[in-house]
C-alpha cells in the first residue's frame, strides 16, 4: 500500500523518543503496510491557525517547516493512538485508538472514539457527555503479533525504568543477573531485552505492558525521589483493560540492599496482579476489527 496515514503523538525535543509513544509509528506502519505522516498540531480551524503562529514566533517549530504547517492544515483526518493523550487533541478531524487519559479530571474534546485505553477513559468520556466507545485496550497490546521475539533468557530480573529514571536506576542495580532496560533504544531491541529477562518491575507502563504481553511477569513500581506528572490514572486504566486488580505501586527505593532473589520472589508471590487476568485474543481482535485504518491480511484475527 502507498497511501499515508496521518498520526498524532507525542514528541520528545530531545534526540530520542519516548518509547510508548514512538511505538505509534512501529505498530500502525506494520499493521497497515502504510507510510506514516507526523502530525505536528492536533487541531483544527482557528485554534490551529492560532497555535500555528504562537509555535513559530516561540521557535517552538523551525521556519522549515512552514510548509508542512500549512500543508496539514487542509488534511482531512488523523489518528491518535498510543499514550495518555487524549486529551490534547481538538479537532472533528481525530481519530483515537487506543489513547488514555493522564488525571482523572482531564478535559476531553468532541472526537470519533474508536478504542480507547481502559475502563477510567471510558468512565471519563461518560462523564463529559461524550460518544463511548465499547472496545479498550492499548495497542501496545498488539505487539507480539507483529514481533516474535526469539532471544533466550540471560537475566533473572530487568528494571524498566521510566526514561527519566534510567541514569538513577544504572547505578541502584549492578547485579550481574539484572539488566536495566533503556527505553530509548530502537523498539525490537527493547522487546528483546525484555524478553531475555525471566521476570521484570517497571516504573514505565509500557515496560509493564511490553512485559505482560509477552507473558513475563511483572509489577508496577514508583520512584519516589522522581515522581512522574500524573496521578497515577494510567496505570489504573490498562489494569482495567486486562483485569488486574488495582494496587499501590512498590517503592523502588526499598530494593537497594535486596537480593535479586528476593526482588523475584516478590513478584512471582504476587500472583494476582502480575500478569494480565483475562483471554488476550479478545481486546487483540476488538482492537483490530476497530482501527481507524487499512489492516493486513496477515494481522486479521478470526
Amino acid at each position: 500500500m502507498s497511501k499515508k496515514l496521518n498520526v498524532y503523538y507525542w514528541k520528545l525535543k530531545t534526540n530520542h523518543g519516548n518509547f510508548g509513544d514512538e511505538l505509534n509509528h512501529y505498530i500502525i506502519s506494520h499493521l497497515s503496510g502504510c507510510k506514516i505522516n507526523q502530525i505536528i498540531i492536533p487541531l483544527s480551524g482557528f485554534n490551529y491557525i492560532v497555535t500555528s503562529l504562537r509555535s513559530i514566533y516561540h521557535r517552538e517549530i523551525p521556519i522549515k517547516k512552514i510548509p508542512l504547517i500549512i500543508k496539514q492544515f487542509f488534511i482531512n483526518d488523523f489518528i491518535v493512538g498510543i499514550g495518555s493523550i487524549i486529551r490534547i487533541p481538538d479537532s472533528h478531524r481525530c481519530k483515537v485508538w487506543g489513547s488514555g487519559i493522564i488525571s482523572k479530571n482531564e478535559v476531553i474534546h468532541p472526537a470519533i472514539f474508536c478504542a480507547v485505553r481502559g475502563k477510567y477513559t471510558q468512565n471519563r468520556l461518560r462523564e463529559l457527555n461524550l460518544s463511548v466507545p465499547e472496545a479498550i485496550g492499548d495497542p501496545a497490546l498488539l505487539l507480539p503479533l507483529i514481533y516474535k521475539s526469539k532471544v533466550s533468557k540471560k537475566f533473572k530480573l530487568g528494571v524498566i525504568p521510566h526514561f527519566l529514571h534510567f541514569e538513577d536506576f544504572k547505578k541502584m542495580f549492578k547485579d550481574d543477573d539484572v539488566i536495566v532496560i533503556d527505553l530509548t533504544e530502537p523498539i525490537e531491541i527493547v522487546i528483546d531485552q525484555i524478553n531475555s529477562c525471566e521476570y521484570t518491575i517497571a516504573t514505565s507502563l509500557h515496560g509493564l505492558i511490553v512485559s505482560h504481553i509477552y507473558n513475563i511477569k511483572s509489577i508496577w513500581y514508583e520512584y519516589c525521589e522522581m515522581p512522574l506528572s500524573d496521578d497515577d490514572v494510567k496505570f489504573l486504566d490498562y489494569f482495567s483493560s486486562v483485569n488486574i486488580p488495582e494496587y499501590k505501586p512498590f517503592n523502588i527505593a526499598l530494593l537497594k540492599d535486596m537480593k535479586t532473589i528476593d526482588i523475584v520472589n516478590l513478584i512471582i508471590n504476587s500472583e494476582d496482579i502480575n500478569k494480565i487476568n483475562i483471554d488476550i485474543r479478545i481486546l487483540q481482535k476488538q482492537l483490530i476489527d476497530i482501527a481507524p485504518f487499512p489492516i493486513k491480511y496477515e494481522y486479521i484475527l478470526n
